[in-house]
């Protein structure tokens, strides 16, 4: 999941930096056209926007990150980041590690014989998940979140309303360039859905455990259908 966080974001950036200088490499329906100095700063302008947002919606992960790199490479991860409570050594399950790697790797880790580690992980959760309090859908809602956002500018775009792009305001925007930027957004749009089709895919579940009495109970598995007044 953090992995595809930071892709996501990787793939903001690097477009964002190939465009300030004219490079559209990644932007194949630009590289067909004519396009204006002044109008890739636009553009830039657009998915430095979309970056900041992204970045704002998933700093909890980006604070986590060294923790992330322990729980998925515990045997490579630079000891001098590693708190000195979790350091253990075991030369027969790195050996394991090295042949199955993570996850299966942790069906064989002992936990009384790592309880600091397990609880690294533990940790882990209950801060991405926003607190012991909170749930996962916490999470798919700030996913939701940001899909909707692009959704909605690319359908302003679409239609010429520039509502929540103060910067395009300011300027003359021919239609065509409208359509340009809607090709932008419908792309990372798309690209995004793909890095996070597995939540997609779990919505209803993630619904249902955010409103257990609450959920159309049609959509409700029947080994799961109970009632409590």
């Amino acid at each position: 999941m953090f992995d595809r966080i930071k892709s996501f974001r990787c793939k903001l950036t690097l477009w964002a930096t190939q465009l300030a200088y004219g490079n559209l490499a990644h932007l194949s329906f630009l590289q067909s056209i004519t396009v204006e100095p002044q109008l890739l700063k636009d553009y830039v302008d657009i998915l430095s926007r979309l970056l900041e947002d992204f970045e704002n919606r998933f700093q909890q992960f980006t604070a986590l990150e060294l923790q992330f790199f322990l729980v998925a490479t515990p045997f490579a991860v630079d000891v001098k980041n590693v708190p000195e409570e979790v350091l253990q050594c075991d030369t027969v399950l790195k050996q394991k590690y090295a042949g199955v790697g993570v996850p299966d790797f942790y069906q064989f880790l002992p936990r009384e014989k790592f309880p600091n580690l397990f609880c690294t992980d533990a940790r882990i959760l209950a801060i991405c998940l926003g607190g012991t309090k909170q749930l996962i859908t916490v999470m798919f809602d700030r996913i939701k979140s940001f899909r909707c956002k692009l959704t909605l500018w690319a359908t302003q775009l679409a239609y010429g309303n520039l509502a929540h792009l103060s910067f395009l305001q300011s300027i003359t925007v021919e239609p065509q360039l409208l359509k340009d930027y809607v090709d932008i957004l419908s792309r990372l749009l798309e690209d995004f859905e793909h890095r996070f089709q597995q939540f997609t895919a779990l919505e209803p579940q993630f619904f249902l455990v955010a409103t257990p009495f609450a959920v159309d109970v049609k959509n409700v598995p029947d080994e799961v259908l109970q009632c409590d007044t």
